[in-house]
């Protein structure tokens, strides 16, 4: 989980019989294909797997993602958290 939970902004996930989804906390959709979408949220990547996919509605201002398709799995990614000091702290802790 994020640290500083309560500085990001909320993100909420409603499935709709496998067949809709709708994400808020969206601010970037990395790749999309009928079979799976990566979605980049506050909390990290989201990896979408199922079948038939298409982006109904998207507003990258709210953050508010609509997908059809059937929903098969949602998988996140946590975000990738850069180390200060480059290779040769971590060389030399």
């Amino acid at each position: 989980m994020p640290e500083n939970i309560s500085e990001v902004r909320p993100q909420n996930l409603i499935i709709e019989s496998r067949e809709r989804l709708f994400i808020s906390g969206v601010t970037d959709i990395e790749s999309f294909d009928e079979e799976q979408v990566l979605v980049k949220t506050v909390l990290g990547d989201m990896i979408i797997s199922g079948k038939g996919f298409n982006v109904k509605r998207l507003d990258v201002e709210s953050g508010d993602l609509e997908l059809t398709g059937y929903v098969v799995s949602i998988t996140y990614r946590e975000k990738q958290q850069r180390q200060k000091g480059g290779m040769l702290k971590r060389m030399f802790r």
